[in-house]
């Protein structure tokens, strides 16, 4: 795969996982008066989705990320990008337990659909970080000619334009009637 197609393939997901996100955030939120009337606790899982809706909604917006998140290039930006992909999960997996566990089922089948509610942005975000990964990592594009990365900071080559001798006024007038004009 080509760098462009790996970074469109990395935008992509970033917004399905924004987008699913933010569906999961909006399903938990519509549990949390159920929730309060069976005792349970969602102080901590209301924290989680109170910070997951901003990042829910940037992820759904690239331009409103870092753009060493938002399109990595580097190996400078691999750390970040990692740690991130690897700590978002947790963020949108708490409210999907929760809005799970707001439609009060048997524990036999809301176990299940909790975990694989859960899942879906753990998925997301594992791919984001091969991704990621393979973005920070992969020359791609990046490459100078000599096979070695390019320097941002080196200055742009633009080949010059050719020199043509100039031409007298007489020399011009015999190219014009050779042309016939």
């Amino acid at each position: 795969m080509t760098r462009d197609r790996l970074d469109r393939a990395y935008r992509g997901l970033l917004k399905i996982a924004g987008l699913y996100g933010l569906c999961a955030l909006c399903a938990f939120f519509a549990g949390v008066p159920q929730q309060i009337e069976s005792g349970v606790q969602i102080l901590p899982a209301a924290a989680a989705a109170v910070l997951g809706i901003p990042v829910a909604g940037a992820l759904m917006r690239p331009r409103l990320l870092p753009p060493w998140f938002a399109s990595p290039q580097r190996t400078a930006h691999l750390a970040p990008v990692l740690v991130g992909h690897g700590l978002l999960p947790l963020l949108f997996a708490v409210p999907c337990l929760g809005a799970v566990l707001a439609l009060n089922l048997p524990d036999a089948l809301s176990r299940p659909l909790a975990f694989g509610a859960a899942g879906v942005p753990t998925v997301l975000f594992g791919l984001c970080w091969c991704i990621g990964l393979a973005l920070c990592l992969g020359r791609g594009d990046t490459a100078a000619p000599s096979g070695r990365p390019a320097d941002p900071r080196a200055p742009r080559v633009v080949p010059r334009r050719p020199r043509y001798p100039r031409l007298t006024a007489e020399q011009l007038a015999d190219l014009r009637r050779q042309r016939g004009g």
